[in-house]
């Protein structure tokens, strides 16, 4: 009796180590792999970017032939786009941004202003 419990348990010993050599081997693999990442994905209001926020924000203000970029001026040149796109909707023309692209424009870009003058 005692001779079939060994060739049993032998035989639960080997598929034991058999099993526990194969999940090393798949952990070992999948730990070799590379993690490929996607780009990121800039978000604006809905609309996929090409472009950082920054870049497409400075871009709907018209800021980016300035030099330095302050709160008066980002005030002023929301101001100024946003009477483009009044004029546009009283003439009927197709509007370029709508005002919820520039108050995020004029939002991110404060913000932004604000957030390198207290870093520096």
């Amino acid at each position: 009796m005692s001779v079939g419990w060994f060739i049993i348990g032998s035989i639960y010993l080997i598929r034991f180590i058999v099993n526990s050599t194969e999940d090393d081997t798949t952990v070992r693999s999948k730990a070799n792999e590379v993690d490929v990442q996607k780009p990121v994905e800039f978000i604006s209001n809905g609309l996929v970017l090409n472009k950082s926020l920054s870049s497409y924000y400075i871009a709907i203000l018209e800021l980016q032939n300035e030099r330095t970029i302050y709160i008066q001026k980002i005030h002023e040149s929301y101001n100024r786009q946003l009477n483009f796109v009044k004029e546009d909707i009283v003439l009927s023309y197709k509007v370029a941004e709508d005002r919820a692209e520039l108050e995020s424009a004029s939002v991110y870009i404060l913000d932004l202003c604000n957030y390198m003058g207290n870093l520096s």
